[in-house]
């Protein structure tokens, strides 16, 4: 239900009293408020804090756009680059095992990206999915707009772009999960803040569990028949170093659109559970206004203690992951459950870390922060050219380069793909998918 409140106000100078210290989440309405619409009454804090701190906006900012979420997803989008580099180069059973991680620079190179990339930036960027469901429930109620008919549109959109993406550019696209999972979160808007802190927590933690049953299964398998599952894998990443190294566009395309019926279940069980949990504390952080809020107190307690705790046991992780010696064995597998247990310490610790930028952002921040707001572009943007550089009709370097190579590559993919988002949305409003993507969402 709505509480209304009546007060008799002076004139010349209207004031009242806020409502923050009996609702916390009322520190957003109140700043965008005073933002958006100074002619109003203002919200006067009686400790002594005075008016609400005005939102983080800059003069390149349209309406009152804040500028956390926007950087939030384009520091996501670039470490998602850099991950996906190694997906792109070798198979997917294989990973960046054997020869490309030898020598000291190889190795150190794919721990790294284990330790402090893997896992994080793809929560992060699902926490910002959570989050925009409420921005696009906000809006709907604001314009007195059907929420429901415009978020089907969007997701059934997302569903076809994803199934395009991923049969013709990559394996691993997020984008149809995403669809997937999003329709589920729509049974979570009306629960509580805690609630919905609480269900992403406990989701994260059956998603941890279901890996580590994965890892013993597979150890068992390997003790049980020794080379088994090697063998069988062996003949599989056979196969996709022959087509996806060789072959021509459309070979390409008919092979990831055979595999998707195996590859969409897996991705599921490996990483589905914990993404809606993402989702799940994404829409409770936006529902309390500490996403549009770079000074909340919560931030600055992730990254003070989240952050170190979730590197401590993230470094643990990739510590197991490189020790294995294939990317589908029981070791591997009990490495990256472990990293998922860092993951939401890491994420959140990143987000802390970013938020401190936001509350002083400089040039540099507002121009990357930007590439936020065409995230979609940017992301199916990194697609086009690592698919390029890395498939047999492209450049052909499929499998043949050292994983130091295949990070560097991908850490210029994420650069080029920031550089040319945060450029065009510095001259059009929206990115060039985005256009696409929202007349056929509003339309």
């Amino acid at each position: 239900g709505f509480v209304r409140g009546k007060n008799t106000l002076i004139r010349t100078n209207p004031t009242v009293p806020s409502v923050y210290w009996i609702w916390k989440s009322a520190d957003w309405q109140e700043r965008e408020c005073l933002t958006a619409k100074p002619d109003r009454p203002k919200a006067i804090r009686d400790d002594g804090l005075g008016e609400p701190s005005r939102m983080a906006l800059t003069p390149s900012y349209k309406a009152h756009r804040e500028i956390l979420p926007d950087l939030v997803r384009a520091v996501a989008l670039m470490g998602i680059a850099v991950v996906n580099s190694m997906v792109f180069a070798y198979p997917l059973e294989a990973g960046p095992y054997g020869e490309p991680s030898e020598g000291a620079l190889n190795a150190a190179s794919a721990g790294g990206v284990f330790w402090l990339a893997a896992g994080k930036f793809y929560a992060l960027f699902s926490l910002m999915f959570g989050a925009s469901v409420f921005y696009q429930h906000t809006a709907a109620e604001r314009a007195q707009a059907d929420f429901n008919r415009r978020q089907t549109r969007r997701l059934i959109g997302l569903g076809v772009l994803g199934l395009i993406h991923y049969v013709f550019f990559f394996l691993g696209d997020i984008l149809v999960t995403y669809a997937v999972l999003g329709a589920l979160l729509l049974t979570m808007l009306g629960k509580s803040q805690t609630s919905l802190i609480r269900w992403g927590l406990i989701l994260i933690a059956i998603q941890v569990l279901i890996l580590l049953a994965l890892a013993g299964m597979f150890a068992g398998l390997e003790a049980v028949k020794p080379g088994f599952l090697g063998t069988k894998m062996l003949k599989s990443v056979e196969e996709t170093l022959l087509v996806m190294g060789s072959g021509n566009f459309l070979e390409q395309a008919a092979f990831r659109a055979l595999s998707y019926s195996e590859v969409l279940p897996g991705v599921l069980m490996s990483q589905g559970i914990a993404t809606f949990g993402y989702f799940c504390i994404g829409l409770a952080f936006a529902r309390s206004g500490w996403i549009a809020n770079p000074a909340a107190q919560i931030w600055s307690r992730v990254r003070l203690v989240f952050l170190p705790l979730g590197l401590l046991v993230g470094g643990v992780g990739a510590w197991l992951v490189m020790e294995a010696e294939s990317g589908y064995g029981g070791m591997a597998l009990f490495g990256m459950a472990i990293l998922f247990l860092a993951a939401p310490g890491q994420a959140l610790g990143y987000a802390g870390l970013l938020a401190a930028l936001a509350q002083k952002p400089g040039a540099i921040v507002r121009f990357i922060s930007k590439a936020g707001q065409a995230s979609l572009s940017a992301y199916l943007l990194q697609s086009v050219i690592m698919t390029v550089v890395f498939s047999g009709w492209g450049l052909g370097l499929y499998g043949k380069l050292p994983a130091a190579l295949v990070i560097a590559i991908g850490a210029a993919t994420a650069l080029v793909s920031i550089l040319f988002a945060a450029t065009w949305m510095s001259r059009f409003k929206r990115g060039p998918v985005e256009i696409a993507f929202r007349a056929w969402t509003y339309g």
